[in-house]
């Protein structure tokens, strides 16, 4: 793949930053699903980095050491030597293996080892310096002085046709998908200007409980798991004037991000009644 750009390439002069900044608008519709954002909000070129499936995590680097909180609240210290910058916090992804499509999975089951990965894709605070105003650059190139960037992480795309086809290798590679930022976007949590690209299978399945007080139904999920058939009921979340109009035994759509080993599925979404 042509485009990859090493730290050298993302450190850039202000004007040619400025220049490169140019809106571009298209009227071609998106073929995958939208976890946040909206294509329509990209502009091009724009930064598209792999999504490792891991799990988000703050890493805190100090002269005592370094440690990382998820949003949950767990610290995890001691585990990663690193000599690095007082009062630097980076965000990133803490991951298991290669970090491809199903190895959160691995890291669940591994969350008190040492044999974990940490990747940073964002930088908040620099020598004690907050840094979330600063461009997406400016933060890469405050980020890449104060620990590795791996450059075939990123690929800067210059079309909603380049971003589909990056997608595409991505996930040929075992990667669950991609983030695509605009090079002048700030950082900010909740809704942003961040749009999250991955594949979501659809399957149907037969009702086998509806829940009489909560939103939920469940559905009956048969898969085949090396070499095993695994019968499971999987709960699913649906709002009571959905809830109302099913009966035992209908078939519904239900969304998700894959099998679990245990045979459940993995953010399962209700996306209606199969109507024969």
């Amino acid at each position: 793949m042509s485009g990859y750009i090493g730290v050298t390439g993302v450190v850039e002069k202000y004007y040619q930053r400025r220049m490169m900044m140019k809106v571009v608008r298209t009227n071609e519709k998106m073929a995958y699903p939208e976890l946040r954002g909206t294509v329509e909000s990209i502009r091009y070129p724009a930064m598209a980095e792999i999504k490792l499936d891991g799990e988000f995590n703050y890493l805190h680097i100090d002269k005592t050491g370094v440690s990382t909180v998820n949003k949950s609240g767990k610290v995890r210290s001691g585990w990663l030597k690193w000599e690095g910058t007082e009062h630097t916090t980076l965000i990133g992804e803490l991951y298991y293996g290669a970090g491809k499509a199903g190895q959160l999975y691995d890291l669940l089951s591994h969350q008190d080892s040492d044999d974990l990965n940490f990747r940073a894709f964002d930088i908040t605070c620099y020598k004690g310096t907050d840094v979330v105003n600063e461009d997406l650059l400016t933060r890469i190139e405050l980020l890449s002085e104060v620990w590795p960037i791996d450059p075939t992480r990123y690929k800067v795309v210059n079309s909603l046709a380049e971003m589909y086809e990056y997608f595409h290798w991505v996930v040929s590679q075992g990667y669950e998908g991609i983030v695509v930022k605009n090079l002048d976007s700030k950082l900010r949590f909740g809704p942003c200007g961040w749009v999250k690209i991955k594949y979501k299978d659809q399957n149907d399945y037969h009702i086998s409980m509806i829940d009489p007080v909560r939103e939920r139904i469940e559905v009956n999920v048969v898969s085949h798991i090396d070499a095993c058939t695994i019968e499971k009921a999987v709960g699913v979340k649906v709002c009571n004037k959905d809830k109302s109009g099913l009966s035992l035994g209908d078939i519904v759509t239900i969304e998700h991000q894959g099998i679990l080993s245990g045979g459940g599925l993995r953010h399962p979404v209700y996306k209606g009644k199969v109507v024969k």
